[in-house]
Parts: structure tokens; sequence; C-alpha cells
């Protein structure tokens, strides 16, 4: 049986021979003579007519319990151009590789995997080894990866490397922290105090990287008060005794880095009074947000004859 073809070499292979008698034929006989005898077999009733017989893998073993000891190490690193950042900038970072290395210090090891646990906000993208030496993946859930490594089994003292490479451009940044469980585990006994390195949890911060500035324009950039200015360029608001002049002020936020901003808060502080005791000078109508901020609040507050206007909003 070819290699590949092999699925099990923990069970033994079990070989079964079935038999019977075959119709018995008596040719030359006499019309006046006794029916030929037919032959039996005996057979103890619930047994088939079979014989069996198995034979095992050739296992070569240390000690009593061919007791394997996997031992597994591993990292997180990402594909960005500073890879040693102590978090992964959302938006910044497209891939992000878990590097594994499982050593085997006990017996060979039969039938040995390599289990990754991860938020399905991941998307496993393929694995990577830099020399082929029998590892694949199987990608049993949306959050779960299966590898073999060194099928049909892990000799003795031998060490496997690779990597597995994750989509991560996804991640929304709601978890403060990404997480991988990693597990290895064969077919073999492994003895409860070799068991402490066969788990692995591999974390790394998510960070908003956000590069804000403001700009602003006023229009008109300039008015004046008293008698001289004509009527035309007054407006008189409901309500109020007093005429306004209009005017509009606008500030454009901008964000250069490669996360979204997850709450931006914009203050615009205007003065109010030209004294303490004097009448407003400013009254706001009307506050218009972008319709790139889906969601947002505004607030306006006086204080120390000044006027707070108060922007929050997600991008």
């Amino acid at each position: 049986m070819p290699k590949r073809e092999v699925k099990d070499v923990i069970t033994p292979i079990v070989f079964e021979v079935t038999y019977n008698l075959g119709k018995h034929k008596v040719s030359g006989k006499s019309v006046k003579e006794l029916p030929a005898l037919k032959p039996i077999l005996r057979w103890r009733k619930g047994h088939k007519l079979a014989q069996q017989n198995q034979t095992v893998f050739e296992r070569n073993c240390l000690s009593d319990d061919c007791a394997a000891d996997l031992q597994l190490h591993g990292k997180l690193l990402l594909s960005s151009v500073d890879e040693h950042k102590p978090f992964l900038a959302l938006g910044a970072v497209k891939n992000i590789s878990v590097n594994v290395t499982v050593r085997n210090a006990g017996d060979d090891a039969y039938d040995t995997n390599v289990y990754f646990n991860f938020t399905q906000e991941l998307f496993f993208i393929k694995m990577w080894q830099k020399e082929e030496k029998g590892t694949s993946c199987e990608l049993m859930e949306l959050d779960f990866l299966k590898c073999s490594v060194g099928f049909p089994f892990m000799r003795s003292q031998s060490k496997y490397e690779f990597s597995v490479i994750f989509d991560s451009s996804h991640l929304s940044g709601e978890q403060e922290n990404l997480e991988f469980t990693v597990a290895t585990q064969s077919g073999n006994v492994e003895r409860n105090e070799s068991l402490f390195d066969n788990t692995l949890i591999l974390t790394m911060p998510l960070k908003h990287e956000v590069d804000t500035t403001i700009t602003g324009s006023i229009v008109p950039a300039s008015f004046i008060y008293g008698d001289s200015v004509d009527a035309s360029k007054f407006i008189q608001l409901e309500d109020m005794s007093c005429l306004f002049q209009p005017f509009n002020l606008t500030f454009q936020v901008i964000n250069m880095g490669p996360s979204s901003v997850p709450e931006l808060a914009v203050q615009i502080m205007i003065p109010s009074r030209l004294y303490t005791n004097g009448a407003d000078i400013f009254l706001i109508q009307e506050v218009v947000v972008s319709t790139q901020c889906y969601q947002y609040h505004c607030s306006v507050l006086l204080s120390l004859n000044k006027l707070f206007v108060s922007v929050g909003c997600q991008v």
C-alpha cells in the first residue's frame, strides 16, 4: 500500500479468510445406488467459517509505553514595515503569521497534529514550510485549523518548523487583544509531567493607529458692526429683536493614519460676549456633520463668555 494512502498506523491490520464447501458432484453412479455421501464442515453456532490474523506496524520504542514527548513553541509575526511593533495596528497589517516549532523528545509520535483556535475575524490563507516535510493543514471550522505533522509518524528527537498565515485585514478592534490557542497531540500516550508544553496561548494587543489634523475656514472672512453697514446684510431671527449677520464656520478633520478613528471629538470655542454683562453676539442656528460620519452627537455649552460646540463622531 502506498504511504500516502495510509490513514491509521495505530490500529492493527486485520486479515480474514473465509471458506465453504462447493457443490459436490459424483459422476458415473447408477440409478439403483444410494445417494453419495456429502462432506460437511463442523462449525459452532454463532461463529463464521473463517480464520483471522492481524499484524501491527513496527514501532521502535525506547520506553515500555512508547510515550511521546511533544514540545511546542511559537510566536506571532506581522507582515508590516515595522514588524517588531509590540501591537497590531488595525488597517496597517494585512497578514499575520503564526510561526510554530514542534519537537519530539520521546518515542516516535504517530499521527501528530497541531491545532489552532482563533477569532472568526481572521481568515486562513495557507501553511508555509521552508522544507517540505509532510506537513498539511485543513480548516475544520471557520475558527479551527488542524495541521498534520510528519505523517504517519514524527520520529524521536525530530523537529518541525512551519508558519500558518492569516488575513488580518478584517479585524474590527472590538477585542483589545488578538489571541491564538495552539495545541499539539499525537496518537501515543504522553506522560502527565510532559504535557505542560503541549499548549500555547499567543496574544497581541490591537490598537487604532491614527494621525489626525484639522483645518478650517470662515465665510465671510470679516464683518462690521454699526449703523454704516448695509441693512441687506442683516437677517431678522424669530423672537429676536436684534439683527444678525450670518456667517459660516467650516472645519475639516483628516485622518492620515492606517486605522479608522473609533470615536472622534471636535471642540470648537466661539466668543459669546464682548464683555461679561453684554448681550450674546453669536447664536448657533445649525450644525451640519458630513455624511462620512455615520454616527455622531452634538452639544452646545455656554461657559465663561465662550460658546463651546462639541461634536463626537465615529469614522
